[in-house]
């Protein structure tokens, strides 16, 4: 078991999201969770963990800015909104790393992803030109995420609302 910290949409994005997420789940039995954008990932440590996301309590709200839909053959990133690096973003990372860096090797590449199932691309390709896009969505939240291979075991453990 391992430890994610994720990046949470205010309410009426997490809607729109999620309203995304579901139906996709439901059209191809593929499982649900939470809108977001994984700011790190593949930490052991609970604890420093927590410290981390604590450094990151005087960040404020953020708008990001949605640059396309993608898709992959790769489960984590079978259909996706790529997300513009921001300053916000980046910072956020760049506290994370530091005090993450050596306990957790992650790859920021920010991005929110609609479903997990593998997915002929033919039919990615098809879902993703039937999605609207929202330009910017906004997000208010950080969370830590206890998370696995199994989607419907992540389970939350803390969250905290940015400013």
């Amino acid at each position: 078991m391992t430890y994610s910290i994720w990046l949470e949409p205010s309410a009426k994005d997490k809607k729109y999201l999620q309203n995304i997420i579901y139906d996709l789940a439901k059209q191809y039995k593929a499982p649900q969770f939470t809108p977001h954008i994984t700011l790190y990932s593949g930490i052991n440590n609970a604890r420093l963990t927590r410290k981390a996301v604590y450094d990151c309590r005087h960040i404020t709200k953020m708008k990001v800015r949605v640059t396309g839909i993608r898709h992959s053959g790769y489960i984590w990133k079978t259909l996706y909104f790529d997300v513009g690096t921001s300053k916000k973003l980046a910072e956020l990372n760049r506290i994370l790393a530091k005090r993450l860096g050596k306990h957790a090797k992650y790859r920021f590449r920010p991005h929110i992803s609609l479903i997990y199932k593998k997915l002929p691309n033919a039919t990615r390709r098809q879902i993703a030109k039937e999605i609207t896009l929202k330009n910017t969505l906004e997000f208010a939240k950080i969370s830590i995420i206890k998370s696995s291979n199994v989607v419907r075991n992540w389970t939350p453990i803390m969250k905290i609302s940015l400013k």
